[in-house]
């Protein structure tokens, strides 16, 4: 666990304005086994938070057929009995013609609904409003607000995280009692609000059990959790196949409730004079004047756009393989690949952040924003 003596040796790094160089001996004290595991299990907090985001991409289907939302067309429901219809009315035209005709108006006909059902995709403007609008404008715009707050009235940040663990699993859980589209819609807005403040917070926290030689590489061991969460979440739909979209939720949501009460319970907030802060009050206006900077604005746009082409990649790429190759088990694919070149990217861009970092200070982090974002 983390004791003062740890804290006092790392205070000094956090403070100074420019980083001292820690002998082998002396890292091994400033990184205490409690401070890995508060890591670990933030990490794991983080794991959650994507599969619980991205468990629509293996449900969205079948959510579909059920709660009738997305694109549709009209498809064969029996097509031995329909087969024989026709034969015994003389039709001249195969099933399928049969019942896409007129852009599926014999789905509609009320005599015809025991050969032609209407088949729902889960695709098209409904299902990019979950992923899109409904989602990312409240995962956007919560974060920001709830960290003033916080920093501002010096709110416990392990308390913060663990209801927010708390609510994305409640979230995720209720989704599985959704009978209609507008119901998932709000569970969704519920589920960004809850999920938006979380890396801040955990990445804050884990910060302050390391000194800043390490803080690269303690913010990517978090960003990890991203790829295993998203890698994780097409695994779900073998869940979604055997048990149904309802059961893929509920089990989807349990685990996170679990760890909302080993986070408050286990995991120790730094008291105030533990803290690598002043004493100072922190003063919001004062603070919102830094998103002027040329600097902080350029990492927004740069952001907006890694993560603008990383979300309509994954929320997309599942559609995109039922459409394309029906087939094709992306359950396994789509499991690990993410999942090992996200953490390899992920360790190298950490390690040579702090590298760099301690060559050419801010600018050698802001070297490797530029560079993973190119590429």
């Amino acid at each position: 666990m983390a004791t003062e003596n740890n804290i006092s040796e790392i205070e000094p790094l956090l403070n100074s304005g420019r980083e001292k160089k820690v002998p082998a001996k002396d890292i091994v004290q400033v990184v205490s086994p409690y401070a890995v595991y508060v890591v670990i299990i933030l990490m794991v907090g983080n794991i959650l938070n994507q599969l619980c985001r991205f468990v629509l991409i293996s449900t969205n289907q079948s959510m579909a057929q059920d709660l009738e939302f997305g694109d549709k067309e009209c498809n064969v429901s029996n097509i031995s009995a329909l087969e024989h219809f026709l034969k015994e009315n003389k039709i001249n035209e195969s099933s399928v013609q049969f019942c896409s005709w007129n852009d599926g108006a014999r789905c509609d006909d009320k005599n015809l609904t025991e050969f032609c059902k209407w088949w729902y995709s889960g695709t098209g403007i409904t299902y990019e409003l979950l992923v899109g609008p409904l989602f990312m404008v409240v995962l956007s715009f919560t974060g920001i607000p709830v960290s003033l707050v916080s920093e501002a009235k010096s709110f416990n940040r392990k308390t913060i995280l663990s209801i927010c663990v708390f609510g994305w699993s409640i979230a995720t859980l209720v989704t599985g009692w959704a009978t209609q589209y507008w119901q998932v819609a709000i569970v969704r807005m519920m589920l960004a609000l809850f999920e938006a403040p979380y890396l801040t917070f955990s990445s804050s926290l884990a910060s302050c059990y390391f000194s800043k030689k390490h803080r690269s590489i303690v913010i990517a061991t978090l960003q990890i959790g991203v790829f295993v969460g998203f890698g994780s979440a097409f695994l779900l739909s073998v869940l979604d196949e055997a048990l149904g979209w309802r059961w893929t939720y509920w089990l989807s949501g349990i685990p996170g409730l679990v760890i909302s009460v080993i986070i408050f319970i286990t995991v120790k907030e730094l008291k105030p004079h533990d803290k690598p802060i002043t004493n100072k009050k922190v003063n919001i206006m004062e603070t919102l004047r830094v998103f002027k900077s040329p600097e902080h604005i350029m990492l927004v746009l740069a952001m907006s756009v890694r993560n603008g082409s990383g979300f309509v990649f994954a929320y997309n790429i599942n559609n995109y393989f039922h459409h394309y190759y029906p087939n094709y088990p992306t359950e396994i694919f789509m499991t690990w690949s993410p999942v090992v070149t996200g953490c390899i990217g992920t360790a190298i861009g950490g390690l040579l952040a702090d590298y760099l970092s301690r060559r050419w200070g801010s600018a050698g982090r802001l070297l490797v924003v530029i560079l993973s974002t190119v590429s």
